[in-house]
């Protein structure tokens, strides 16, 4: 490729042959003819001369010499002179010597033809060769229709036919070049092959037309045209302009392959190393990947794409910089670590460091994110107004997306302004409020807004912080706006079981301060104020968990429902409400205090009061001592009732309550009756009570007239009777004013 300046100053001669034409035009300055021998070489010329010597001096430009061994001069004005040396001494610059077998000039002397191993010698070692060449003084041109060949060191080419245009120093190979230039130590050969070839002598370009191919090392270039600009002393190229289909292939850099409908390479001063690349119109690149341990397990290219790139490495051939703009795609293949990635976006900007390659990225405007699970799983996707990413040897370490972005995972789509990404945990942070509102997840099973989400994705793990609002069993509207595109396949065996007692066709709401939930399938525990609301079915506490598996349902600290059962409602407190689904049972329990010491206790048998705003939870005055621990509470159906542990057990279809167990220091009110025991069980259906005592505590029953104390009573409300111990109206003791007797303190 270094060759057009010695060519420039080589062919340039050829315009010195016009020095013949000038000979033949002033006439030559030469020794007083001499008889020919008998033998002459053409009986038809009219003049023959020996040992012509022609010498013409241009100041402004050269100094030239034109001789000949003969020169024949013939009646119609043409001439022609055989064994021809044309020297040319350049003040300042180079010599040159031209020689030809003949040469021959018409009757005009303003055309002349050079015929027989033309051979033009510069003094800095060009020298080219061809058969025959003409010169056209009107047009400046000069032409070989054979084949031309040159060299010049390490430079060597050739091609079939050669145009020179002397007034603008432009050299034209018509056909069949074929250049090559010899490699160095540090860079292999490189060579051109074409259609047609120019060359620009004053700008030192080269251009390759119609179809032009270059190879150098194992890298090769093909184009519809390849301009190459070289160097000043023309030993190396500067940078190479491909246009039109243009491709490059191989090579074992960073670049492994490229095409565009136009592509720029610049190298570093002595063209050994490449420095930049520009590809414009339907760009792509394939990337050299750096981390060869890891491989390409999981398939799929390194690869840019995009309307134009640009990209510029370091001396080791590492990738440092990329950007591009116009429709951009960046993939990025599975190794044992990722998986395979691909990011979209209108414009991109990636910087790295020399021998680790592309470090960060960075994607502005309509971003795509897409990662596709391992064994062909669902595709993860993303879609967000700006994307930066952390890469190590082409890993993806962390996704930073921001604006308005939705990220999606096997029917799970999380939703925030901004969304932290982690492939190699599999999670995701949430933060951040938009126009569509705050952090949130939602699937199928629940719809989660708060504060601050993290996920993690493999189990759909979700800790959901500060003002947690979830809906279980959403609707489309209670999802919003946060959907996934494409919703996951349902397997069944990982859906979510809610509690029974609940409608499992319509939204639950729950609400609190905190929420771990495990997924589909597993627990949700919701901390700090927790609520859930469905209807008129309501249950608050310190602390609500669903056992998605179960179907269990656990409220802890402080804990109040109110459940419509049968159409009915039934309000219960104690420290823990309990829901089991397999037994539908839903127990009522609060820890009972250490037993107190005799007398300090109430009567036994003596109505409690009713509960103070204190044990119901009600803020304490500040100063104020604390209330104990309460009895678990429950009013409905079957009258106000407190004990230290109630269970009811509801039907089959958990829609209504069935039988009521109460446990330990047992308190019924039934609209004007009282009574007390150490248990009670309740029959729904027949509205039947079955209370039982001790010897030391018994039952004790009061209505306003009476009291009646016994083992074991039985009380039917529908009929207004009582049996004690087996008889009815039959009682152990019967005290009338309606009141107990004391017994002794429990």
């Amino acid at each position: 490729m270094s060759w057009h300046k010695p060519v420039r100053l080589g062919v340039g001669l050829f315009g010195l042959v016009a020095a013949v034409g000038v000979y033949f035009a002033i006439g030559s300055r030469q020794a007083a003819p001499t008889a020919p021998p008998d033998g002459r070489l053409d009986p038809n010329a009219i003049l023959e001369t020996a040992a012509a010597v022609v010498q013409q001096s241009r100041e402004s430009e050269e100094d030239f010499q034109v001789t000949a061994d003969r020169t024949l001069s013939y009646e119609d004005g043409t001439a022609k002179l055989m064994g021809v040396h044309i020297s040319v001494k350049r003040r300042g610059g180079r010599d040159y010597l031209v020689t030809a077998k003949e040469a021959g000039a018409g009757k005009d002397r303003k055309d002349l033809a050079l015929k027989g191993s033309v051979v033009l010698e510069a003094s800095d070692g060009f020298k080219l060769t061809t058969d025959d060449a003409t010169f056209e003084d009107a047009t400046g041109m000069v032409k070989a229709p054979a084949r031309v060949s040159f060299t010049k060191g390490g430079l060597s080419g050739s091609g079939r036919g050669m145009t020179y245009d002397r007034k603008n120093d432009v050299l034209t190979l018509l056909a069949e070049p074929d250049v090559t230039m010899a490699g160095t130590e540090s860079s292999a050969a490189t060579s051109f092959k074409a259609g047609g070839a120019v060359l620009d002598r004053l700008m030192d370009v080269l251009v390759l037309s119609g179809g032009g191919h270059a190879q150098r090392g194992e890298q090769t270039f093909d184009a519809e045209t390849i301009t190459a600009r070289l160097g000043a002393d023309e030993d190396y190229v500067r940078s190479i302009e491909m246009r039109g289909n243009a491709r490059v292939a191989g090579g074992g850099g960073a670049l492994d392959a490229m095409s565009a409908q136009a592509i720029d390479l610049s190298y570093v001063e002595g063209g050994d190393i490449l420095d930049r690349v520009t590809l414009t119109g339907n760009a792509a690149a394939a990337l050299t990947g750096k981390k060869k341990d890891a491989g390409t397990a999981q398939g799929g290219a390194r690869q840019l794409v995009g309307g134009a790139l640009d990209m510029q490495l370091a001396a080791d051939g590492t990738l440092v910089h990329a950007s591009g703009h116009d429709g951009i795609r960046f993939d990025l293949p599975g190794t044992d670590k990722a998986r395979p990635s691909s990011v979209q976006a209108k414009t991109f900007d990636a910087n790295g460091t020399e021998g680790a390659g592309l470090t960060s990225v960075a994607f502005v405007d309509d971003v795509v994110f897409r990662e596709v699970g391992q064994n062909g799983a669902a595709t993860r996707a993303a879609r967000s107004r700006t994307l930066d990413l952390s890469l190590d040897h082409d890993e993806v370490t962390s996704a930073m997306f921001r604006g308005s972005v939705a990220f999606e995972d096997r029917g799970l789509a999380a939703c925030a302004a901004q969304v932290r990404y982690s492939p190699g945990a599999g999670s995701l942070s949430l933060s951040g409020a938009d126009a569509g509102g705050g952090p949130r997840a939602s699937d199928d099973e629940v719809a989660i807004a708060a504060e601050s989400i993290d996920v993690v994705l493999q189990n759909t793990e979700i800790d959901a912080r500060r003002t947690v609002k979830t809906v279980l069993r959403p609707t489309r509207e209670a999802r919003g706006t946060c959907l996934p595109r494409v919703e996951a396949a349902k397997t069944g065996a990982t859906e979510s079981k809610l509690p029974g007692l609940l409608k499992q066709n319509a939204p639950i709401y729950v609400n609190a301060d905190r929420l771990g939930y495990a997924g589909a399938g597993g627990a949700a525990t919701y901390t700090g104020n927790a609520s859930l609301l469905q209807g008129e079915t309501s249950i608050r506490a310190d602390e609500l968990r669903l056992d998605q598996s179960k179907g269990d349902l656990t409220a802890s600290g402080s804990a109040r429902a109110t459940l419509i059962l049968g159409g009915k409602s039934s309000i219960g407190r104690a420290e823990e409400i309990r829901y089991e689904d397999a037994t539908h049972v839903v127990s009522y329990e609060s820890r009972r205090p250490p037993a107190r010491g005799r007398g300090t206790g109430r009567a036994t048998g003596a109505p409690a009061a009713p509960p103070s705003s204190a044990s119901r939870g009600a803020p304490v005055p500040r100063g104020a001592v604390p209330a104990g621990p309460t009895q678990a509470y429950l009013f409905g159906p079957q009258g106000e009732l407190r004990a230290w542990r109630i269970a009811m057990a509801l039907t089959s279809d958990a829609g209504k309550a069935d039988r009521l167990e109460a446990y330990d220091n047992v308190i019924l009110k039934v609209e004007t009756k009282h009574a007390t025991g150490e248990r009670l069980t309740y029959f729904a259906e027949d509205e039947r009570y079955v209370i039982t005592g001790t010897a030391v505590a018994p039952v004790c029953l009061v209505d306003p007239n009476r009291a009646t104390t016994g083992r074991t009573l039985v009380y039917f409300r529908a009929t207004d009777k009582i049996l004690v111990d087996g008889n009815e109206e039959t009682r152990t003791q019967t005290k009338s004013g309606g009141a107990c007797a004391t017994s002794p303190a429990r």
